[in-house]
């Protein structure tokens, strides 16, 4: 089956070239001039996209509008999402930036550039799917009662830190909030994290900067989990493989991005063998995610 591509522009010339393009490269595409046609559309058919494509200066409903209604469903919020426009205002470049490189590409583009970055998301995309069967087959082991347990004492987000040792596998660095009751629980879910993750990628991608947004369902969290590496002596091949994992109710793909953010300002702290406080790092992700109210 095609990877599925909704895109959106409501200049007729660019949607139909951009469209051709796409079908060209073996990709199938669903068209619209607008935000609020795109809703319909969306509606109207029965497969979820892959990737959705929008310019952001549009009538009735603009692609930042499009993103924000996007976000809030809980059919679509984990869809890839990429703005190209032409606009190079001071706020539309800083929304850009915050979204990150491969999220914002300004017009004219060129089409070599636009195609890798459909590809890099469509394929994480896919690799998130496939370790979501893997842990949804792994996982069905936890009883009811554990389900439960999760679900009513757990409804803070959690925040996770693993070690990867070729001797012994995963370990559970460091977690919060810190309730002892939770650990083997939280054991289970990292060893699981990470072990479904490097039966997709292989051992040697792990060693990179990688991350994905997951939806756990026998566990009913969301997760987006990031993994690289740091230089370590005491590691067999001198680095030591890590994934920093957190899980919500619900993760969206805007909220992964500010997530991002903050693991990548922890992926440099690991990088000078500095240590960092979880419980801060915590925080700094809740307060972005404007959840401080609820989860202090």
């Amino acid at each position: 089956m095609k990877p599925i591509i909704l895109v959106v522009d409501d200049t007729k010339e660019i949607l139909f070239n951009i469209k051709i393009m796409l079908e060209f490269s073996d990709y199938e595409v669903i068209t619209a001039t607008n935000g609020k046609e795109a809703i319909r559309k969306l509606s109207d058919i029965k497969e979820i996209p892959d990737l959705i494509l929008s310019d952001i200066m549009m009538p009735e409903m603009n692609g930042y509008n499009l993103f924000r209604k996007i976000s809030s469903d809980p059919t679509y919020y984990h869809v890839p999402f990429v703005f190209f426009t032409a606009k190079s205002a001071p706020e539309d470049i800083r929304f850009g930036k915050m979204l990150g490189v491969d999220d914002y590409i300004t017009k004219p583009f060129k089409e070599k550039d636009l195609l890798a970055i459909i590809k890099g998301k469509i394929a994480r995309n896919i690799s998130a799917k496939s370790i979501d069967r893997n842990i949804s087959k792994i996982l069905k082991d936890i009883t009811s009662e554990t389900e439960k347990k999760l679900s009513q004492e757990n409804e803070h987000p959690i925040l996770l830190f693993v070690l990867w040792s070729d001797k012994v596998g995963s370990k559970l660095v460091s977690y919060y909030p810190s309730e002892k009751k939770s650990v083997p629980l939280f054991k289970k879910i990292g060893d699981q994290l990470f072990k479904s993750s490097i039966a997709i990628y292989g051992k040697k991608d792990i060693k990179k900067s990688r991350n994905i947004l997951l939806n756990i369902r026998n566990i009913e969290k969301d997760a987006f989990i990031f993994f690289d590496s740091y230089p370590d002596e005491k590691a067999r091949d001198g680095t030591r493989e890590y994934m920093l994992s957190f899980l919500a109710p619900k993760i969206t793909y805007f909220d992964s991005l500010k997530i991002k953010k903050i693991f990548q300002q922890i992926a440099d702290i690991l990088l000078t063998e500095q240590k960092f406080e979880i419980e801060e790092y915590w925080k700094k992700i809740i307060k972005e995610l404007d959840l401080f109210d609820h989860f202090k």
